[in-house]
């Protein structure tokens, strides 16, 4: 399992780290099965 420093890291990275950033529970949101709750870009 990867520590939290480490996703951070990854998503900095994949340059997701800022659009996770701005969710609500940033890196505990839950997005639902297959990622349903997401928009298709946001995918």
């Amino acid at each position: 399992m990867k520590s939290q420093e480490e996703i951070e890291t990854i998503a900095q990275m994949a340059n997701a780290h800022s659009f996770i950033s701005t969710f609500q529970d940033g890196y505990e949101t839950e997005c639902g099965e297959r990622g349903v709750q997401m928009a298709g870009g946001q995918k």
